[in-house]
């Protein structure tokens, strides 16, 4: 089945009427929708939802206003969606429109179905006819496997659900093969009867007497074992809430080996800040004297070198002339030099400013000396640079780890441990009570399978009898005619079982092995349906949560393409009819992760007879839009009008590098348009 229209007359945003066309080409099946929160998206997806079956998605809000606000007030009372659908199968040829109205203060609301012939012309069927029609195309039951709120997908249990199971049963087509067989059971049974009292055997009559006893036993079994499998199942969902709820909680242990991680980072980086304090004290113990001095050092060292300045007597001369001419009394210009006269004590003077030789060699030395010193003094301050730098390194360090110790001591104080205890305390309950019934679910297992084995041998006994009696009835020709009809559907059954699984195995597995980054397996069990995932060395193995969402729409895309003849790793011979209906998406990816969203986007477009997704804008980016491009054949923007003037944030979104507005100021009216933007 296919949709070909969606007409919303005043539903909820959509003002007046508003008709989107889908495409349904075979290898351009995608339609896109992209808006932005609250223009639309979830609107389009429950009017579909709710044409079909009445009702609406768990996450839409306030089901009961479905009329426009602004055509209510002008006076409209009521709101309408219809879709005009098809069976694509191969010579089907059938096409209808289904049309659901709502009227202003009644509870009930308005079915329509009308079969559109060649010519255009729309036959109305009847309601209960209607129904029938509908349940083929799209039962109830399963409307939610085909119409999908994304951020449902956390409520889909893969560990074993009956209602899994049964939707599974439902969608390929084996719960009419079962109900055909029980069917069969019932007349082989009454033909049983009807053959014993014919011949009016005290043994038969034992015999049959036995088999009745154990059909009602394995009724109770039966009954036993699906009332222990919902209830093992809202077992689990209960055990996995409380593990979601315990792990959104603060623990104390988490944040305790925080804190003690914090408390040795904080006492390695002390260790490291005292080390380093201690080199610097030892270079300040070296070098502070000379910065401290440098002022005198540099003072004396400018007055050594005034003093080797003023220096008058040439140095080869020196003392030794000044003493040779005090002792011959004789100047070398021949003034007479006598003792105590003003020339002796002038050339006295003289020679205490006279050069010698070791004198200068000490006043050299002395100020290379001093020179060393004044450059090392000038030179402290970016010496010491980086044992301040380093030291206030760790001081941050250890000023952060303190601020970890500070924040955790906060939280574990904030804990709630006898809530956390609490939980604990229910969740061990809940998990003994699932092991119990486990255990009584297994017991009742043993006991329909040994019922059955006894059935299965006095039926032979039955049947041994009956032909050593050597009488020819109608009543056994048509009961071994029924019998071999049993015996064929249930082979078809298990065969057809068989190749279901296997598809779903080998598709789901293909999507994994192809998309993470660990070589995973799916499998599932042929008695529970429950989905386990094996890593290369087959061990069953869990997986992270944006792992499990990739399997989750794995699963979906692989069931709904199989029951299309869609899959590429797996095919079915179909003796039942299964249900094909478009795959109907809001906010697909919401619960994926991004490293996941294009692989997860490319295969249900690929399984999908038809698939219509609906995007927040901020998740659709030229990745997407590039994968889907050879698959889409329209796609729809929905625009938000709004009252009143601009404001600064303005909406939009690009496709095919083009720029689009989500949303319009200024306008007559609070609604959505739908805008097709051509690809």
């Amino acid at each position: 089945m296919k949709i070909k229209s969606l007409t919303l007359e005043n539903f909820r945003t959509f003002y007046g009427e508003t008709r989107i066309d889908f495409s349904s080409d075979i290898e351009r099946s995608v339609t896109i929708f992209i808006g932005e929160n609250g223009s639309g998206k979830t609107t389009i997806l429950n009017a579909i939802y709710w044409a079909f079956t009445g009702e609406f998605t768990e996450q839409f809000k306030d089901p009961i206003a479905l009329i426009n606000k602004d055509a209510k007030q002008e006076g409209c009372g009521s709101c309408s969606v219809a879709i005009e659908f098809y069976n694509d199968a191969p010579n089907a040829g059938e096409r209808f429109e289904l049309t659901r109205t709502h009227k202003e203060g009644s509870r009930n609301n308005e079915l329509v179905l009308q079969k559109i012939n060649s010519d255009g012309a729309r036959v109305p069927i009847a309601i209960d006819m209607g129904q029938i029609v509908i349940e083929r195309y799209i039962p109830k039951k399963l409307a939610n496997w085909f119409i999908f709120d994304g951020e449902a997908i956390n409520s889909m249990h893969l560990n074993g659900d009956p209602k899994f199971k049964e939707e599974l049963f439902q969608t390929f087509g084996f719960s009419n093969m079962m109900e055909l067989k029980g069917i069969l059971d019932k007349i082989e049974v009454g033909y049983f009867r009807e053959e014993r009292k014919l011949i009016n055997s005290e043994e038969l009559d034992k015999i049959g007497a036995q088999i009745d006893r154990y059909e009602e036993a394995i009724n109770i079994c039966e009954k036993q074992v699906k009332n222990l499998g919902i209830t093992l199942s809202q077992k689990k969902r209960k055990s996995e809430a409380l593990k979601h709820q315990l792990n959104n909680l603060p623990q104390s242990q988490p944040i305790q080996n925080q804190k003690e991680r914090a408390v040795i980072r904080k006492k390695e980086a002390e260790a490291l800040r005292d080390r380093k304090e201690k080199a610097r004290n030892q270079f300040v113990g070296l070098n502070a004297p000379k910065t401290i001095l440098l002022e005198r050092l540099s003072a004396l060292n400018a007055d050594l070198k005034a003093r080797g300045d003023n220096q008058k007597l040439p140095h080869e001369h020196g003392t030794l002339l000044v003493d040779n001419i005090i002792e011959t009394g004789v100047c070398i210009c021949g003034t007479p030099v006598l003792p105590g006269s003003s020339e002796e004590n002038h050339l006295l003077k003289s020679n205490e400013k006279a050069a010698n030789g070791q004198l200068q060699e000490r006043i050299f030395l002395l100020r290379a000396e001093i020179g060393k010193y004044v450059e090392q003094a000038n030179a402290f301050e970016d010496l010491l640079s980086p044992y301040i730098d380093e030291i206030a390194s760790y001081e941050s360090q250890i000023a952060d780890q303190e601020e970890i110790i500070r924040q955790s001591d906060k939280k574990i104080a904030e804990i709630p441990n006898e809530e956390i205890q609490k939980i604990r305390n229910e969740l061990a309950a809940v998990e003994q009570e699932i092991e119990l019934d486990n255990r009584e679910l297994g017991g009742c297992l043993s006991k329909l399978s040994d019922f059955k084995e006894k059935i299965s041998a006095d039926k032979y006994k039955q049947e041994q009898i009956l032909a050593e009696q050597g009488r020819s009835s109608d009543l056994k020709v048509k009961r071994e005619k029924v019998s071999r009809l049993i015996k064929y559907v249930s082979e078809q059954f298990d065969r057809q079982q068989v190749e279901v699984l296997d598809a779903l195995n080998r598709e789901v597995s293909g999507v994994l092995i192809q998309y993470l980054t660990k070589n995973f397996t799916a499998e599932i069990d042929s008695t529970s349906y429950a989905v386990r995932t094996r890593d290369i060395d087959r061990r069953i193995t869990s997986l992270s949560t944006g792992e499990t969402n990739v399997l989750k729409f794995a699963l979906i895309a692989a069931i709904v393409g199989l029951a299309a003849n869609r899959t590429t790793l797996g095919k079915v011979n179909w003796i039942s009819e299964p249900i094909t209906a478009p795959l109907i998406f809001d906010a697909p990816f919401s619960v994926v992760d991004g490293e996941y969203r294009a692989s997860v986007a490319t295969n249900l477009a690929k399984l999908a007879s038809q698939l219509v997704l609906l995007f927040d804008a901020g998740k659709w980016d030229s990745k997407l839009e590039n994968l889907l491009s050879v698959k889409v054949g329209k796609i729809y923007r929905l625009v938000s009008n709004a009252k009143g003037s601009d404001k600064s944030t303005q909406k939009s979104v690009c496709v095919k590098d083009i720029v689009y507005d989500l949303n319009r100021y200024n306008c007559e009216r609070d609604e959505t348009k739908c805008v097709e933007i051509v690809v």
